[in-house]
């Protein structure tokens, strides 16, 4: 009995070393990134992929997350995070690409220059069309959190999404914009002291109503077109003012929604 009693406690001191062996190979491939269909472990493999840099399975594992929780808010806060990063979107040259633009715009004292507010190598997408179509699917991901349709952590006041949700609107707009232009469209930002902007040619009426500075679109696009353009730059606003109600620094939103405010799409 005495020998037994040995062998056994022999055996399980073996089993409980082998798991040691290798770095754990024992029980290494036990979970598979990814394939569990409980939520949380979802979760965390998508946690665990943004960590080490391994943004496209993260997309997967958030994705794969949302078609057991749809409304789980912080998923979607992942998949938004994993989709900009696996673009390989760098903040300060996109900032660099606005600030160079906008320099080069200047006032738009002049005759006109043809607008360019986004650099696709920002992006990593080959045409407008294509990221056009990234601002949308971003926008699916998080704005039904801010429209109190999910549940968790992120509520629909929630400052960084409804920043984030706001400014991607406008991203979009400006990106719709630029596509009509690389397709059959000249956008041009204006002046409306200046000589171009007297010589479009639109009634007085219409001309009161236009911002200082503001955009020209030519020739007119289709109705649908302009209508989307607007309701992207409105609801866009709407996102910020509530992101700037959930802040103590408003200044820098409110100037945000100031300038975004000026952008108004007209026809004639």
């Amino acid at each position: 009995m005495a020998w037994k009693i040995w062998l056994r406690r022999l055996t399980y001191a073996s089993l409980f070393s082998l798991m040691f062996i290798g770095g754990c190979n024992l029980f290494g491939n036990m979970h598979n990134d990814g394939m569990d269909s409980d939520t949380s472990v979802l979760m965390a493999d998508g946690n665990a992929a943004l960590t080490r840099g391994d943004y496209n399975n993260a997309v997967v594992y958030f994705n794969r997350a949302l078609d057991h929780d749809a409304g789980n808010s912080e998923a979607r806060v992942g998949l938004a995070e994993a989709m900009v990063k696996s673009k390989q979107f760098n903040l300060a040259d996109f900032i660099k690409t606005l600030m160079k633009n906008s320099n080069n715009q200047g006032s738009g004292s002049g005759s006109g220059s043809t607008l360019q507010l986004i650099n696709l190598a920002d992006w990593h997408c080959a045409t407008y069309a294509e990221l056009v179509s990234f601002y949308t699917d971003l926008i699916n991901v998080l704005d039904p959190i801010a429209l109190g349709q999910t549940h968790g952590l992120y509520g629909s006041n929630d400052l960084n999404v409804n920043l984030n949700v706001g400014f991607i609107y406008v991203l979009r707009m400006a990106a719709q914009l630029q596509d009509l232009t690389a397709v059959a469209y000249q956008v041009q930002q204006m002046s409306k002291s200046s000589t171009t902007a007297a010589a479009l040619g639109i009634s007085q009426a219409q001309f009161d109503l236009l911002p200082e500075s503001f955009y020209w679109i030519s020739p007119t696009p289709p109705a649908t077109v302009l209508t989307q353009l607007q309701a992207d730059i409105d609801t866009g606003i709407a996102r910020l003012r509530t992101a700037a109600a959930a802040t103590e620094s408003k200044k820098m939103i409110n100037d945000m929604i100031d300038m975004f405010s000026s952008l108004q799409v007209q026809t004639h």
